[in-house]
């Protein structure tokens, strides 16, 4: 297992924090002409670059058919399992309760 300290990994993933960046748009002016420079010279850079738009793509693609879900916050089942633990005996005193009054 790699270090996470390991210069080529940290080197990766400022490479790929970029990348997301362009196409997501966020570079400024400066940093979108130096990072174009880049690419053109770079036929690993375009590729990683083509696969980020296309994982974007899909990703939308998804969500607009809504394939996507968003996930529940942390601990909200287990929120919900508490809240019908303690409504189910006051609804079971409530039916016991009415049905005597009958």
């Amino acid at each position: 297992m790699d270090s996470p300290d390991n210069p080529a990994d940290t080197a990766l993933r400022q490479q790929q924090r970029l990348v997301g960046r362009y196409v997501a748009g966020d570079l400024s002016r400066s940093e979108r002409a130096e990072f174009e420079a880049w690419l053109i010279s770079s036929p690993e850079l375009a590729a990683e670059v083509e696969m980020e738009r296309r994982l974007r793509r899909g990703i939308a693609s998804a969500a607009r058919r809504g394939w996507l879900h968003r996930a529940d916050k942390p601990g909200s089942e287990r929120k919900f399992r508490l809240v019908y633990a303690l409504l189910f005996p006051v609804l079971m005193l409530l039916m016991v309760y009415f049905l005597k009054s009958k």
